[in-house]
């Protein structure tokens, strides 16, 4: 995963005071298990129909992997909504 550099430069092209937004897909979301067999790459990363790539996050690795680039986490939340069938 390209993550490190990637934030990096996030990171060295804002304005001091300047923040990053992140809202995606967690871990285990249904998004993540709806995946078909031959989309799954390794570990969390699926491939998308249209060859585009998901990788699904715990809110600890998303935290590790911005801190490691040097930004400071002032928050992250996770939201967790259940889905019933009616």
């Amino acid at each position: 995963a390209q993550y490190p550099q990637t934030l990096r430069r996030i990171y060295g092209r804002l304005k001091p005071g300047g923040m990053v937004l992140v809202r995606d897909y967690g871990r285990g979301d249904l998004a993540q298990l709806r995946f078909g067999q031959g989309h799954w790459m390794g570990g969390d990363c699926y491939v998308r129909g249209d060859g585009t790539l998901a990788v699904f996050l715990t809110d600890t690795g998303l935290r590790e992997i911005f801190e490691a680039a040097g930004f400071e986490m002032l928050s992250c939340e996770v939201r967790r909504t259940e889905v019933t069938n009616r």
